[in-house]
């Protein structure tokens, strides 16, 4: 079933899934696979980002323009098959905050949000899945 387009309301930035400017992907068995990010269309609607598994380091990096310096709550949707994975968010070097995502069943979910301070102007936030070692041993994405 088609959803509505997501209507944005003042104050908000909505980033969409697809509108990366760069990615990265190092899979931990190069022989077996590509490192790759991959864009999927979505059941809903729109675009989906999936950072393939066995990945030793995957990110993407987005590109804002922040009209004004502050703190701001940041909300994704994920599905996820597998518990306990996290997002990391940073812009440069500085890390912003961590996304906890529990498990969804591989069914869609809103995260709960996490406040981010960002500095007005153009800048780079880079959303990176942190592996542990039983995650990548279970082969999880």
């Amino acid at each position: 079933m088609k959803e509505e387009p997501i209507v944005v309301p003042p104050g908000v930035i909505h980033v969409k899934a697809e509108t990366f400017v760069k990615c990265f992907a190092a899979p931990l068995y190069p022989s077996e696979q590509d490192g790759k990010v991959f864009i999927y269309d979505s059941v809903g609607g729109g675009k989906q980002v999936n950072f393939a598994r066995n990945m030793k380091i995957s990110w993407i990096d987005y590109v804002l323009d922040i009209p004004e310096a502050g703190t701001y709550a940041m909300e994704i949707m994920v599905a996820a098959a597998n518990r306990d994975q996290r997002l990391d968010v940073s812009s440069g070097e500085e890390k912003l905050g961590t996304i906890t995502i529990p498990g969804t069943i591989g069914l869609w979910k809103k995260m709960e949000p996490i406040d981010i301070k960002l500095k007005k102007g153009v800048q780079t936030l880079r959303i990176r899945p942190r592996c542990n070692a039983a995650w990548r041993s279970a082969g999880s994405s």
